[in-house]
This record gives structure tokens, C-alpha cells and sequence, in this order.
């Protein structure tokens, strides 16, 4: 199969993100599905809740997700924000107890083709919301230098054994 459409799958299923990136998330669900018209994308709700650290209280988020195709068979891009508040009360979503709502300003992949690979951008920008203690900043911000390599080495790791496993 295509490898930006399966690094695609791998990314945008989460039946199959929880399969090599379920460490990450306590919860990681898809809510419900839609096409926008205007801008030829899918879209679809996402709720996730992540742990941060022992006696601080989990985050959770309710996204709103994009998926476009690229111009010219040029590959996918994957675009995320939080839904408005009015949103996560359609969706049955309040915030739960001893959980803090995140905010998710603006996430997102581009999946492009590249010497028979797939080369992979992404960004991240959340406010985790609440008070976040000294100690846990300077340890996510320590963190954050290697986890999306780590991240993208999990990712990597799941495709290739897929590929493999397909090629029997």
C-alpha cells in the first residue's frame, strides 16, 4: 500500500493510534463524522484525555479534526482545534470531575511523499489550562525536546512492522 496513506491511517484512525501510541492518552475516542462541503475535507470530533503527572489533575480535550487531501496527489494534511464550548455541550461533553479542560489552539500533520517514504511535519500548540506546578513545567519542557522523536520512532516502528507483516 501507498506509505503516506498508511502513516496517514496509523495517525488519523484511533483504533489504530492506540495501538502504538496508547501511553499517551487515557481516553483517545472519536465522537462523531462530517463532511465539509467548502473545503472538499472530512471532519470529525476527537475526545482525548492525557495524564501528566502523579497529583496533577489529567487534562482532557474536545477537538474538532480535519482531513484534507493535498493539491496535485501531494499527500494529506491533518488540522486540529478545540471545539467552542457551546460544541463540546452539543456533543454531550461537559468537563468531568477532576479533570481540567485543555485548550488545542492549533495541531496538526502534513503528510507528503518523499523518496519513496513519507516525510512528516507536525505541530502542537495547547494551553493545558489550570495551575501546573514549577517542577512539572521544567520536566515537560525537558520532556518536549525528545518526545515527538520518541513519538515519531513509535510511529515508524508500527509502519514498518504493518509494511512487513503485509509483504508475507
Amino acid at each position: 500500500s501507498d506509505p503516506v496513506e498508511a502513516v496517514l491511517w496509523a495517525i488519523y484512525s484511533a483504533e489504530e493510534r492506540m495501538k502504538w501510541d496508547s501511553s499517551a492518552f487515557k481516553a483517545y475516542e472519536v465522537l462523531g463524522r462530517q463532511v465539509q462541503k467548502s473545503s472538499q475535507s472530512f471532519c470529525d470530533f476527537l475526545y482525548c484525555r492525557i495524564p501528566l503527572a502523579p497529583g496533577v489533575k489529567d487534562r482532557d480535550m474536545v477537538q474538532e479534526r480535519f482531513l484534507m487531501k493535498l493539491p496535485n496527489e501531494q499527500g494529506y494534511a491533518i488540522a486540529i482545534q478545540s471545539c467552542s464550548p457551546s460544541q463540546c455541550t452539543a456533543l454531550g461533553l461537559e468537563v468531568p470531575a477532576g479533570v481540567i479542560r485543555a485548550r488545542t489552539i492549533l495541531s496538526g500533520y502534513i503528510l507528503r511523499p518523499h523518496h519513496g517514504g513519507v516525510l512528516l511535519r507536525g505541530v502542537s500548540q495547547t494551553d493545558l489550562g489550570g495551575s501546573v506546578p514549577q517542577w512539572v513545567q521544567g520536566f515537560v519542557k525537558k520532556a518536549g525536546k525528545r518526545m515527538p522523536l520518541q513519538w515519531a520512532e513509535r510511529l515508524q516502528d508500527y509502519c514498518n512492522s504493518k509494511a512487513e507483516a503485509q509483504s508475507y
